[in-house]
């Protein structure tokens, strides 16, 4: 009787101590031309992401486009989001027979932002690659349009 109380309690509590939600996102079509100003992606009541694409010059390799993500949780409490990157390049999804290796996950603390950038140490979470533009290398596929897929919030 104690072991099924003990139980119960736990139950109780781990209910109680994080919610989880499903949220819908939508996808997003890549334009020719690109607005370099922060979009919404997903207004949600815990949080919002926004992107933007950027051009990118790393010290590093190739210059590209990147579509760069920035989460803001807009509560007072911790907040974890996970989702699947579903990439789209030349209208073909490069990712999606791949969702392991293209999940994300991402913990914010409260009232917390987190913002992509285009440094090669920046975290891959918050940046889609979109093409190259490189004057000395401009080939390969370009993003056609991307989604992130399976977006959960959980809320501490």
């Amino acid at each position: 009787m104690k072991k099924l109380l003990l139980s119960l309690a736990f139950a109780i509590l781990s209910f109680i101590a994080f919610n989880q939600q499903v949220i819908s996102s939508p996808s997003i079509e890549v334009q020719s031309t690109h607005e370099a100003d922060w979009q919404m992606y997903v207004q949600h009541e815990s949080f919002k992401i926004e992107y933007k694409f950027a051009n990118c010059d790393p010290a590093m390799g190739y210059d590209n486009e990147s579509v760069l993500l920035r989460i803001t949780n807009l509560t007072a409490n911790k907040i974890q989001l996970t989702w699947i990157n579903n990439n789209f390049y030349d209208k073909v999804c490069n990712s999606c027979n791949y969702p392991n290796e293209y999940f994300n996950e991402l913990a914010l603390a409260p009232n917390q932002q987190l913002e992509g950038a285009c440094d090669i140490y920046a975290d891959k979470k918050l940046k889609i690659f979109s093409k190259f533009n490189d004057v000395n290398y401009s080939k390969g596929k370009q993003l056609t349009s991307f989604k992130l897929a399976d977006l959960t919030l959980i809320t501490y």
